[in-house]
């Protein structure tokens, strides 16, 4: 079984924030990484701790150095670059923030004089997540501010659920279902993934699906009151086109963000957790969300095979190009069809087979009309059951 954790974090994207926070480090700065309580910290600090073993830098977990930067001295005697890490579990008291990001800053500013003049690395790493300490760390000069926060995409959840549906399945259609509809589901919480695809097979229903999803909120704490009060100023203000990713959560949302409740991914901006809609009753996005899922998956399939049909009739049944542009110009259809379509559509497709040959090409027809339904079902965003997403891919009618 694949190590889903370790697949994450071996991603390009996740390469390169680890990259980013190496390249901080390296230059002497003092580092916050905030990541939710939905993230894989100790596997996110372990993958950030094998990078910079890689290029020679010890880490050494714990604390060490205090504001005054008595370690200053003893560090360029000793000669060796090392990273001091610290994970900090649970929330801090509001001075102990305070004190641990001038702490920080002051180790950050000792760290980075010695560096330029020396090329010893000595640089401190706090992963967190308690928001504030983020928030805190932001506005100063020797501290770089990472946040675990918009850094998966559904891309990047379809190629961990392949992954995952393979050590699972040797069916390749229900491989495109978690895919799909699961990575779609899961957002970007890795766990939930895992969860979907062990427990929910395609075949299921709807009350199954929302039952798993209750569960994993009840695990996580998510009572429907909680979420009630800390959603309720949710609501982003209206711009049409694609969502611009905060460079952190919006401090209001602080208490979603660190119970792994707020996600932001870029296809659809910040959003709740899918496992949080459930727990809330909010069943109409949990179904729009499979299917998006299906949309941008059988689209681009559905439309292909469009082509491929009128490529086949083209060949097989001369006059097809005549009999559209005839049909695109009758009075009853003025303005309605654009005549430089490169090829026909569906509906033309059966007026066609309908109309012109006399019989032939059944099977073709119905499963063209049955491609034509889907097609309109995802168009007016309905999602498909099982069967007919499994229809689809199999080129049954």
């Amino acid at each position: 079984m694949i190590d889903l954790n370790k697949a994450m974090c071996r991603l390009p994207i996740m390469t390169n924030i680890i990259e980013g926070i190496v390249s901080d480090l390296m230059a002497g700065m003092s580092v916050v990484w905030v990541v939710p309580a939905t993230a894989s910290a100790s596997d996110l600090a372990a993958e950030l701790a094998d990078a910079l073993t890689g290029l020679g830098i010890e880490v050494i977990t714990g604390h060490s150095g205090g504001p005054d930067g008595d370690g200053e001295d003893a560090a360029d005697d000793e000669g060796f670059s090392h990273v001091t890490m610290e994970h900090l579990e649970g929330f801090a008291a509001e001075g102990m923030r305070e004190a641990l990001v001038a702490r920080l800053e002051e180790q950050g500013r000792a760290a980075t004089l010695r560096s330029s003049r020396t090329g010893v690395v000595s640089s401190a790493v706090v992963v967190s997540t308690d928001a504030a300490i983020g928030y805190h760390a932001s506005g100063h000069e020797y501290i770089s501010a990472h946040w675990y926060w918009g850094c998966l995409s559904t891309a990047e959840m379809s190629i961990l659920a392949h992954a995952l549906s393979q050590g699972m399945s040797a069916d390749p259609i229900h491989a495109a279902w978690a895919q799909s509809v699961v990575a779609e589901l899961a957002g970007t919480d890795v766990a939930l993934l895992a969860q979907i695809c062990a427990r929910w097979q395609p075949s299921f229903g709807e009350d199954e699906l929302l039952g798993i999803l209750s569960e994993y909120a009840a695990r996580r704490g998510w009572t429907a009151e909680w979420l009630r009060i800390h959603t309720n100023g949710m609501q982003e203000s209206f711009r049409p086109g694609r969502r611009i990713k905060p460079i952190y959560p919006p401090h209001n949302l602080a208490p979603l963000f660190e119970a792994g409740v707020l996600e932001w991914r870029p296809d659809s901006g910040m959003s709740v957790h899918t496992a949080a809609l459930a727990q809330t009753g909010d069943i109409t996005e949990i179904r729009r969300r499979i299917w998006a899922g299906q949309a941008k998956y059988l689209m681009p399939v559905i439309d292909r095979e469009r082509i491929e049909t009128y490529q086949y009739l083209s060949q097989n049944a001369p006059g097809l190009d005549e009999f559209v542009r005839d049909l695109r110009s009758r009075p009853s259809r003025p303005g309605t069809w654009n005549n430089s379509w490169a090829a026909s559509e569906w509906i033309e497709l059966i007026m066609f087979i309908d109309e012109i040959c006399e019989g032939r090409f059944i099977a073709i027809r119905r499963r063209a009309d049955f491609m034509r339904m889907r097609r309109n079902d995802l168009a007016h965003c309905s999602p498909l059951p099982w069967e007919h997403f499994r229809m689809v891919l199999s080129g049954e009618a």
